[in-house]
């Protein structure tokens, strides 16, 4: 009579347990992979974020002046949800060789910030996870930018003077 060559029951639990942990490791790595790239896009648009508030500030920063020496900056905001800012800056025209003045709009919405120069038809727009954005008065001409999503604060300082 010839022995049949099969495996026994403790091999097959053993098999049954190595592939368990696989296949459990498996599910916890794409599952860890998924968190990291929800808080890598996350960070990223944050980020974005705070380019746009450095950039905001450039732009005020090198606004033109009325006479009486204040910044020509318009301020305004609706709903505590949406701030705008018009003001118009010098821009060295490298191509024509020359200075000229250029309207710069920004509009913080609730899901965007958009910058747009002289009308431009595609402007550059920042977008983000839903923010609301309120603009408060420190002094004359001194304003405080809040921006605040679910999980995170921003705040700027806008100076006018």
């Amino acid at each position: 009579m010839k022995k049949l060559k099969a495996f026994t029951l403790i091999e097959i639990l053993v098999a049954m347990l190595v592939g368990s942990f696989v296949i459990l490791l498996a599910t916890e790595l794409i599952s860890y992979q998924g968190k990291s790239r929800s808080q890598f896009d996350d960070k990223q648009q944050m980020l974005a974020f705070e380019v746009a508030l450095k950039t905001l500030r450039a732009d005020v920063n090198a606004s033109m002046k009325y006479a009486d020496g204040r910044k020509n900056v318009v301020l305004s905001s609706d709903n505590n949800s949406s701030v705008t800012l018009k003001l118009n800056k010098p821009v060295y025209s490298k191509g024509l060789q020359n200075l000229e003045i250029v309207t710069i709009l920004w509009v913080f919405s609730n899901n965007s910030a958009m910058r747009s120069i002289n009308d431009d038809p595609i402007p550059l727009n920042i977008k983000f996870k839903p923010m609301t954005h309120r603009l408060e008065k420190l002094q004359d001409d001194v304003f405080y930018l809040k921006s605040q999503s679910e999980d995170r604060k921003f705040a700027s300082i806008i100076d006018l003077r």
